[in-house]
């Protein structure tokens, strides 16, 4: 804890959070109803190491520059609008992300480790 942060930003911010996409990330413990949708930017792409793209809108609008591009493919539902979603749907939208955070988390320790070894730094 304390060496990574993530941030959310969309190509069409939707005007407030979905009263749906807030129930089911309060279900997992995070609390999302004090948040407001951004609006991506080249200044938030430059500040990420990682930079995770869920849908065609996003891809070619960018430049990644050193930050490495993760396609995180959101599965059948990548072409409906948030709100057509079901509470079922986002939930395993949810939970596809959680998997792939916690992955993404587990690589870039994994690489920490391997690179404070290789390296001969001390912790």
């Amino acid at each position: 804890k304390g060496w990574g942060q993530g941030k959310s930003a969309g190509t069409h911010p939707a005007r407030r959070l979905d009263e749906n996409a807030i129930e089911i990330m309060w279900e997992a413990g995070i609390e999302i109803s004090h948040q407001l949708p951004k609006r991506c930017s080249q200044e938030l792409v430059d500040w990420a190491d990682i930079v995770v793209i869920m849908g065609e809108a996003v891809k070619g609008n960018y430049q990644t520059g050193t930050a490495e591009a993760e396609d995180w493919d959101s599965g059948s539902f990548k072409d409906q609008p948030l709100e057509s979603l079901t509470l079922e749907q986002l939930t395993l939208v949810r939970d596809r992300i959680r998997e792939r955070v916690y992955r993404l988390l587990a690589d870039a320790s994994t690489q920490h480790v391997r690179q404070i070894t290789e390296g001969g730094a001390k912790c």
